[in-house]
């Protein structure tokens, strides 16, 4: 079963909302949105910075988002953000944030800062 087979479709039409913005706002800054889809989340990743900077899992009411800065270093006017509890996140994605289906605007800011900190991190070496 697909992560996106879980989702509820509007849970799916949030979902595209925010990969759409958030395309338009790595291509305003010379980059390249990549998209990968696993069987229980979806990766935004940079192709200028090489590395993930959100890991998404949608869900019947609404998308958990995973970031990589700490919730302390990002501006969060609606409160969304969370400490990401130590058995999620892989270990490097610091901040949770729950949004419920439709209101994609909100998050979108929050997805913008952790692509803005995966740009200023240092560029991993290439797997081989």
């Amino acid at each position: 079963m697909s992560v996106l087979d879980r989702a509820s479709p509007e849970t799916l039409r949030t979902l595209s909302a925010m990969r759409r913005a958030l395309a338009a706002h790595v291509e305003r800054r010379g980059d390249r949105l990549v998209v990968k889809y696993w069987s229980g989340w979806i990766a935004f990743r940079s192709f200028a910075a090489g590395r993930a900077f959100a890991e998404v899992r949608p869900g019947k009411t609404g998308i958990e988002l995973f970031l990589l800065p700490p919730r302390t270093a990002l501006r969060d006017p609606h409160g969304l953000a969370a400490p990401v509890p130590p058995s999620r996140g892989w270990g490097w994605f610091r901040t949770r944030v729950k949004v419920a289906n439709g209101l994609a605007d909100r998050a979108f800011d929050l997805l913008a800062q952790s692509y803005e900190c995966a740009r200023r991190m240092p560029r991993k070496g290439r797997r081989r």
